[in-house]
């Protein structure tokens, strides 16, 4: 589904911004006041639930991909590689990016100890 550019966005239901090809739905939500990258993401992610968005704004994501590939300490400031990686995931780059950020969050509160571990494959 491709949308005009201007699209109806007060006739949009959070199922017309699911269906919407990603980048055509933030471009949408960045057209209403106050709504930036970062918000368009996770209105798009969260709101919409759309299965395939990968959110290149979210610092601590990024940084938790960082950590994950062994990217290094400015691993998580090159948003073009880490975008590269995160389109390995298609069609489920919201979903990863979920188990990521879950998985960040167990590590830190978890401690030291879980954060040198590793499980699974990449």
């Amino acid at each position: 589904m491709r949308w005009p550019k201007q699209p109806p966005l007060a006739n949009w239901t959070p199922r017309d911004c699911a269906r919407c090809p990603a980048n055509d739905a933030l471009e949408a939500l960045r057209t209403l006041p106050g709504i930036g990258p970062f918000s368009a993401e996770l209105i798009l992610i969260r709101g919409a639930g759309h299965p395939d968005v990968f959110p290149r704004h979210e610092r601590r994501l990024r940084a938790s991909i960082a950590d994950e590939y062994d990217l290094g300490e400015t691993g998580s400031h090159d948003v073009r590689r880490l975008a590269e990686i995160a389109d390995r995931w298609k069609p489920y780059r919201s979903w990863i990016a979920l188990l990521l950020r879950a998985r960040a969050e167990h590590k830190t509160q978890a401690g030291p100890a879980a954060a040198g571990r590793r499980t699974g494959r990449r």
